[in-house]
Parts: structure tokens; C-alpha cells; sequence
């Protein structure tokens, strides 16, 4: 009988044996959380996970309010109305400390207000177009500011996230770092900006950071030597190398991939050759997870099958088979396997034929004979 997996709080890693407890959807968020996360076993590399699609929340453009995620505080409704002093004062300074900007932002909206930018019926899209214009909302929100340049270029396919919606992405994507002792990686606002504006949705995001910690934490030292010498990587930037948002998650996937089936090949004393990795994952000789992930457990089964072949990698003539021969019949490559069928059969013609200890049922023959003189 299965053991019952422990739930742990929304959004923080889970731990073999452990499952993440979904947390509610908010109306319209950008960013769900549809499922969760990508677990890892040790050695046994990353297990079914992966992108899920942005929100479903149209596209806006520079002159059109884009629908909001979030409101401004707990009470507030989609949009907030400006207004008269005292109170005006008081609404736009929630506002401005729900979303982490200093007090003084306060007077900037006031001046807005004034002047007839920030209308009283204004919603998130309205907040946004003027503090794009504000030096700490650039600081602290730089993808809103490029999202909304974008759209005023006339990009339509951009969505512009509201301030809440980048915060709850950066508490996501953060509290799972934190469980690696990854959050230097993802700790200041460009960092996130990046993922963002590379089109990382949140849960890519959070898978990237699991592909990320098991590559600096639980892999076999085998995995992380297999990825030095092919990227000349260090120690210290191989998460790095998982994080890059430049890297499209396929790529990321793959690479996890061959990287295991290396880690293999070294652990049964082949050589680093990342060449190996790609032909075996190519075509498709181990079982690979509904997302294309091949896991260490069975490339490991398979070298240990090729390691036993070693006496047959050369041999007398034409009887010898090649190290990808021999890898290539272990993971079940037809042809491959019935060369090494003819190779033992030939091996064991000559033995039982040439003089050489060939059995009888006298016993063991064919030593010669000895002549006195």
C-alpha cells in the first residue's frame, strides 16, 4: 500500500515522501498555481513536471485598461476612486504600501491625481502608466516598466502584470529557493525581471530552481564532473547554468537528461564524453517520463550491462566490437546486440578448436602434449 504523502504549506519545496498542497487561485491571476512542483529522489534525477501556460488574461494595449489581477489592499475593489484630501491621502498611501514603495510615492500620485492623470475611477492599468514615471517603481518593478514600454511600442502580445502579481511571483519563486539555499540566485528585482521578461512563467520558474538544486545538491558528483567538462562549468556557477532564462525549459530538460545518462557512463567507467549522452538520448534507448526526462536508474542498469562486455571491445580480427557497440547492445539496439552474439560465438569456436583448453568428457584437452627427452 502507497504511503500517504504529507502535505506541506502552499508554495514551499517538497522533500521525497511529500507532496505540495495547491494553493487557491485568485480571479484573473496571471499566474495560477495549477499544480506542483517537480520532486526529485537522490540519483534518481527530476521526475514529471513542468511549464504550465500564462493566465488567461487578454493582452492590453498603451491606450486600452488592461483587466487587473489584484486589487490595491485587502478592501479595495478592482478600481480604486481618488479621493478628496485627507482620505485621498489615505487610500493612495495603502496603496502604495501594499505594493512596497516608500511613503513618499504618496505625494507623486497626489500630484497625479491633481492634475487629472490618475482618474478617480482609476484601476491597476491607470496606476501603472504614471508610475512608470516614478524612479522607485522603475527600481522595484523594472519588468512592469518594460512590459509597459513594450505595449506602448505596440506589442500586443504583452501582458502587463500589476505590482501584486510580480510580488506573489517573487514569493513563489523565492520560498523554493530558499529550501536549496539558492535565494542569491533570485534575490533582487533584475534577477526576476529577467525570468519575467524571458517569458518564465512562475511555475517554469519554480521548476527551473528544482533543476537547479538537484544539479548542485542531489546529484552524484558524477552528474556535476559530466557538466564541467562539457560546459566548463565550476561548482559554483552550475545552477547558474539552470536559471539562465535565456534557456528554453526543453533545452534545460534535456541537458538533465544526458547529464544523467553521463553520470552513469563515468560511475561504470566509461569516459566524459558528452557524445554518448546525445546519441543514446537521440534515439530514444532509455524510457524517458511524460515530459522527456530520462532518469538515472535506468541508464545506470544499462552501463553496468556494457561494463561486463569490456573483454570483447577488441579481440583477434574482425571479432571485436566497438565501445558504442557495446554500450548500444546493452540498452537494446538489435543490431549491436546480435554483432555481440556472433563475437561470443566466435570467441568460443576458436577456444574449443585451437589447442586451448576446450572440455570433453575426459576432462579438460587440447593442453598438448608434453615430450620428454
Amino acid at each position: 500500500m502507497a504511503k500517504k504523502k504529507k502535505k506541506v504549506p502552499p508554495g514551499r519545496q517538497t522533500r521525497p515522501g511529500e507532496a505540495v498542497q495547491k494553493k487557491k487561485s485568485l480571479p484573473g491571476k496571471a499566474f495560477p498555481a495549477k499544480k506542483k512542483p517537480t520532486q526529485y529522489r537522490p540519483g534518481e534525477g527530476p521526475q514529471p513536471g513542468g511549464k504550465s501556460k500564462p493566465g488567461s488574461r487578454p493582452p492590453a494595449t498603451a491606450n486600452t485598461p488592461a483587466p487587473t489581477a489584484t486589487t490595491p489592499s485587502e478592501t479595495a475593489e478592482t478600481t480604486t476612486p481618488v479621493a478628496t484630501g485627507d482620505e485621498r491621502r489615505r487610500v493612495l498611501m495603502q496603496y502604495v504600501r501594499a505594493i512596497g514603495l516608500p511613503e513618499s510615492v504618496t505625494d507623486f500620485l497626489i500630484t497625479k491625481a491633481n492634475s487629472g492623470e490618475l482618474p478617480e475611477d482609476a484601476d491597476q492599468f491607470d496606476y501603472t502608466k504614471v508610475l512608470v514615471e516614478e524612479p522607485s517603481f522603475k527600481a522595484r518593478f523594472p519588468s512592469i516598466v518594460e512590459q509597459f514600454n513594450r505595449v506602448s511600442a505596440g506589442d500586443t502580445t504583452v501582458q502587463i502584470m500589476s505590482p501584486m502579481e510580480v510580488i506573489e511571483y517573487e514569493k513563489r519563486v523565492r520560498a523554493v529557493a530558499d529550501d536549496y539555499g539558492l535565494s542569491s540566485w533570485v534575490t533582487s528585482p533584475e534577477q526576476i525581471s529577467a525570468l519575467i521578461l524571458n517569458d518564465v512563467d512562475v511555475d517554469e520558474a519554480v521548476e527551473r530552481i528544482n533543476l537547479a538544486g538537484y544539479a548542485a545538491m542531489q546529484a552524484p558528483k558524477t552528474f556535476r564532473d559530466a557538466f564541467i567538462g562539457k560546459f566548463g562549468l565550476t561548482e559554483g556557477n552550475l545552477a547558474g547554468y539552470f536559471l539562465d532564462p535565456t534557456k528554453e525549459e526543453g533545452v534545460i530538460r534535456k541537458m538533465v537528461s544526458q547529464g544523467n545518462i553521463m553520470s552513469a557512463a563515468l560511475t561504470h567507467g566509461f569516459g566524459n564524453d558528452w557524445r554518448i549522452a546525445e546519441r543514446l538520448f537521440d534515439r530514444g534507448f532509455l524510457p524517458a517520463d511524460a515530459n522527456g526526462m530520462v532518469g538515472a536508474g535506468d541508464a545506470m542498469s544499462g552501463f553496468a550491462k556494457a561494463a561486463l562486455t569490456s573483454a570483447y571491445t577488441t579481440g583477434y580480427g574482425d571479432t571485436g566490437l566497438t565501445e558504442d557497440e557495446r554500450i548500444d547492445a546493452a540498452f537494446g539496439d538489435a543490431a549491436s546486440q546480435q554483432k555481440l552474439l556472433n563475437v561470443q560465438a566466435q570467441r568460443l569456436g576458436r577456444f574449443n578448436t585451437s589447442g586451448g583448453a576446450a572440455e570433453s568428457q575426459q576432462g579438460v584437452t587440447g593442453l598438448g602434449s608434453a615430450q620428454t627427452r
